[in-house]
């Protein structure tokens, strides 16, 4: 029964409702391809090499064998060879490339998979599986949306929710929250479980159309003024929301003196670099040059100015 009386619960928000109200609440995205895999069983999974390892992970624990294909510089696949048995991941990069995913989805069919990681506003295709992450977009300890799959019958909701690194970061703890964030990220893996009640709740009252505007305008911040220097083509598709701004140097960058101005851009991603000797030169160059620069709904116009003149001032 509801208990009446006592002390209060975490304060969530009033409801505005769940925005993938029609996927299957997962925990993360490897748990939503863990899922998939299982259904699906593929004889064969083809994976961009430009991933991180969390997308090998669940390929890995479900004993299928994988291969890595490259991407041009539009970030589109090439020289790949799916088979009737097989099934094509691809990753929706920045969350800017709609296009790209449309074109997959009409080639492919039911043998693409879909990485919204990088892209949570987007939702379901027909005939298409597809998942999103939503701890890399909002703060909540956990959660995935799967499209296109089924799930098992009363999975069990996560209850091993670590929120430390979350109320830290609130508190202005930055390096104290760097490392609880760092533990809870290594303790993510792939069991199947339903997302968290906590998660579900506060994702529940944020407000979506606010969020989206917000990143795009700031897309558009960046766009304008950095967009000169960027080695990467990366137009914002309509209706897009993007994840970050892509910024793509000619040379390694040093990240560290951001740091010094508590602007904290990562590595996407640094085991690229090292999965295998030899090949995949541009995807190396990707991981070791791109600075993803940040632009969520936390950050207004003032803010990205900040970033940009950082990042102009060091280039000088």
């Amino acid at each position: 029964m509801k208990p009446i009386g006592g002390f209060f619960e975490l304060e969530t928000g009033a409801p505005r409702g769940a925005y993938h109200s029609d996927a299957l609440a997962l925990t993360n995205g490897r748990t939503c391809l863990h899922l998939l895999l299982q259904q699906t069983r593929p004889c064969k999974v083809h994976l961009p090499y430009y991933t991180c390892d969390s997308l090998v992970q669940p390929v890995v624990q479900a004993g299928i064998p994988h291969d890595f294909y490259a991407v041009d510089h539009n970030l589109e696949p090439v020289g790949i060879s799916v088979g009737e048995d097989e099934c094509l991941v691809y990753v929706n990069y920045f969350g800017l490339r709609r296009a790209t995913v449309a074109r997959l989805a009409q080639q492919y069919g039911s043998r693409l998979i879909v990485d919204n990681t990088q892209a949570f506003f987007e939702k379901g295709m027909p005939g298409v599986a597809s998942f999103n992450s939503a701890r890399k977009f909002f703060g909540v300890p956990d959660g995935g949306y799967l499209y296109g799959g089924t799930g098992p019958a009363e999975a069990p909701p996560n209850a091993d929710v670590r929120c430390d690194h979350l109320i830290d970061r609130l508190l202005g703890r930055q390096s104290q929250a760097y490392a609880e964030y760092t533990a809870a990220e290594a303790a993510q893996g792939c069991d199947i479980q339903a997302m968290s009640v906590l998660s579900a709740q506060l994702l529940d009252s944020v407000d979506y159309a606010a969020a989206a505007q917000k990143r795009r305008s700031n897309y558009g911040v960046y766009r304008d003024r950095l967009g000169t220097l960027n080695q990467l083509a990366c137009p914002m598709d309509p209706g897009a929301v993007p994840f970050c701004y892509p910024l793509l140097l000619k040379n390694p960058f040093p990240r560290e003196r951001l740091f010094a101005q508590n602007i904290f851009v990562p590595t996407l991603w640094n085991e690229v670099q090292h999965r295998i000797p030899g090949g995949f030169a541009f995807e190396k160059q990707l991981a070791q040059n791109l600075l993803p620069l940040p632009l969520d709904q936390r950050y207004d116009e003032t803010d990205c100015l900040r970033v940009i003149d950082a990042v102009l001032a060091i280039l000088e």
